[in-house]
């Protein structure tokens, strides 16, 4: 039964899944719809809000394509490709290959959602490389699955913004709210800890559930050195593993006056310098470093396209009252002893419009904390309830898998089938830890 219904599913999804940039385009008919149907606001107004949003998210596109794309440059490196061969050694067979991916997507993205997508990305293709394409799909839709710890964890926007000086929920509260109280709670510990036992047993028997028929896996171009190019003068200072030496003790001089400073601190820039300084002295000479970095360049292309639409479909949701009103339909129903899950289950739908924890925060936050204000509720339970609902539908949008389906060479709809499983497992999971520890 579970067989047939896996399959079923799988096929469903793989004929209705549009292209990640359909579904971007859909979205946006459908909140300018919205906005103008159901909202106090006309075409023009929708439109303009849109028009306003659709650059928004450029600082955050480029750094989510250096990512990508300095994360692919390293991987390429002969020592990086040696450790995922060691690691994809060590399970015997694909369930346990899918089980392994996902425990160590989990604990990657609980230390830094980023590291976690590239790594889990990159380890799949090693792991789909050993077992000739075979389950290859729901493989990588397993690995994602570690996703969903990222906002309970180190990176994560919202513990990371209640706990800044400055920020706008710091006057709604009246106190800075330390990590101590959100990623260190006991709430969400228990629901980061279930996550990272079951999430991996699950992957196991989707697995062997699943279709594991093969995919044609591309395998990445070997780096070859010219020797004729080597003896001109400039072929000489190209292959000088000397200009790589410079750069990184530049580079890593950088990062060890800022934590003498005291101004040292994990972000996406800073993810990107050290990437960029491991990339280059992985590859030891300046032109592996440019061979690698021509070869990943063709990996970027899916963010560059998407995020701005997401940008635009963003500043509609919040700039025309919809986002609001979705978190309101929720937040009026509850009960002192019912905010935390419905404010997971509202965060879960508003997420799939407004694909960003920092801007969801913005949107929902002020409305949560005087609910829970209101209500005498827990109010960090219900923060960390908007960062579980954000994390929740990923599953299912896929603004975020586009770095790992790049990489991994898939579309949208080969992965959304498993996922669907996820979903429902993992909403049942963060569930029942807001209904038990409310």
């Amino acid at each position: 039964m579970i067989i047939k219904l896996a399959k079923s599913l799988d096929g469903l999804m793989k004929k209705y899944t549009p292209d990640p940039f359909i579904y971007a385009l859909i979205l946006t008919a459908l909140v300018l719809v919205i906005g103008v149907v159901f909202h106090d606001n006309n075409i023009a107004d929708v439109v303009r809000y849109w028009g306003d949003g659709f650059w928004a998210l450029t600082n955050f596109t480029h750094q989510m394509v250096m990512i990508l794309f300095l994360g692919y440059v390293a991987a390429l490196a002969s020592p990086v490709k040696k450790m995922l061969a060691h690691l994809a050694s060590l399970p015997k067979n694909l369930a346990q290959a899918a089980a392994f991916s996902t425990l160590i997507a989990l604990l990657g993205c609980w230390l830094n959602w980023g590291f976690g997508l590239i790594i889990s990305a990159l380890f799949c293709k090693e792991l789909g490389q050993k077992f000739g394409g075979r389950g290859f799909s729901t493989l990588v839709a397993c690995s994602y699955s570690g996703f969903l710890v990222w906002h309970g964890g180190l990176s994560g926007s919202i513990p990371l913004v209640v706990s800044t000086p400055g920020n706008f929920s710091e006057q709604l509260i009246g106190r800075l709210v330390p990590i101590s109280q959100t990623v260190f709670s006991n709430l969400n510990i228990v629901i980061v800890v279930a996550h990272i036992i079951l999430m991996p047993i699950l992957a196991y028997y989707l697995m062997r559930v699943s279709d594991t028929k093969k995919v044609t896996l591309i395998k990445d171009r070997e780096l070859i050195i010219d020797t004729d190019d080597i003896i001109t003068p400039a072929g000489k200072i190209e292959n000088n593993p000397l200009v790589s030496v410079f750069v990184v003790t530049l580079a890593s001089s950088v990062i060890v006056i800022k934590m003498i400073d005291n101004r040292f601190h994990v972000d996406l820039d800073t993810i990107n310098f050290i990437l960029f300084i491991l990339a280059l002295a992985l590859h030891v000479r300046p032109r592996n470093f440019l061979q690698a970095s021509q070869q990943a360049s063709s990996k970027i292309w899916p963010l560059l396209i998407q995020y701005p639409f997401y940008a635009g479909i963003m500043s509609v949701m919040q700039k025309s009252g919809i986002a609001e009103s979705l978190s309101h339909a929720f937040v009026d129903l509850a009960t002192k002893e019912s905010l935390p899950l419905l404010v997971f289950l509202s965060a879960g739908l508003v997420n799939i419009f407004i694909p960003s924890g920092g801007g969801q925060w913005a949107v929902q936050g002020p409305m949560v904390i005087a609910a829970a204000q209101e209500l005498g509720a827990d109010v960090t339970a219900a923060m960390m309830a908007v960062a579980w609902g954000d994390a929740w539908t990923n599953m299912i949008q896929p603004f975020w898998a586009l770095p790992l389906l790049a990489i991994a060479g898939l579309r949208a709809r080969d992965i959304m089938g498993p996922l669907v499983f996820v979903l429902i497992a993992s909403g049942l999971i963060t569930s029942s830890c807001f209904i038990i520890f409310s």
